[in-house]
């Protein structure tokens, strides 16, 4: 019992940074609508990072479950983002859609392949 609430702790305080950061983000002069985005893309960046770095290693679920599911779960946004697509012509929203999920994956393939290398350094 008190490790899954240790656990939760974890993952709240990660997402309260994540969320508070992502709040900063849309406070940035001229990013404006694109904010979602850039989020997106780079929480998807550091996601693939965080999963494949840490991939093996069980004794980093805390650190598993402070960035990756806390922080990036607070950090980048679906809600927002559907939001958004709501409220675009649909030609532009499927682009919109388009765009997302194409940068999401592809930062998120970068980030692990970036690990991966990382990783062999350190074992070098």
């Amino acid at each position: 019992m008190k490790r899954k609430l240790y656990n939760s702790l974890l993952v709240a305080a990660g997402g309260g940074i994540g969320s508070s950061l992502r709040y900063i983000v849309t406070l940035i002069p001229g990013i404006g609508f694109f904010s979602t985005l850039c989020v997106n893309i780079i929480g998807s960046l550091f996601l693939g990072f965080i999963t494949s770095y840490l991939i093996n290693k069980k004794e980093q679920q805390s650190i598993k479950l402070l960035l990756g599911t806390g922080f990036c779960g607070g950090f980048t946004t679906m809600s927002t983002l559907s939001l958004e697509i709501t409220e675009l012509p649909i030609e532009l929203a499927l682009g919109y859609i388009c765009l997302s999920l194409a940068l999401g994956i592809g930062f998120a393939f970068i980030g692990m392949k970036l690990a991966i290398f990382v990783r062999k350094e350190e074992n070098s």
